[in-house]
């Protein structure tokens, strides 16, 4: 968004920033990767990891892994899929 966050007038296209970047920009393309090379993965069977960077997309990696189970494997006091609490709670 440019302008109108709080939506105080109906939304239009100048509202709208014309390049998406940051966590919306970020992490779509990280997802993907993510998805695609773990299938590539399993096909495979390789020995290799995903590496990425805690900036805009570490948000979206860490819901993948979260989903998956995996997060609470390494976080084992964060249960997997656990909707009672939002995950954000129970980071801090």
């Amino acid at each position: 968004m440019t302008d109108n966050p709080l939506l105080k007038e109906p939304l239009n296209k100048e509202h709208i920033k014309p390049r998406l970047v940051g966590h919306w920009g970020t992490t779509p393309g990280l997802n993907f990767i993510y998805a695609h090379l773990n299938q590539v993965i399993k096909k495979c069977d390789l020995d290799m990891i995903y590496v990425a960077g805690p900036g805009h997309g570490g948000p979206g990696l860490v819901a993948n892994t979260y989903l998956e189970g995996i997060y609470s494997e390494v976080y084992p006091n964060i249960r997997a899929i656990c909707f009672r609490r939002p995950l954000f709670l129970y980071l801090g």
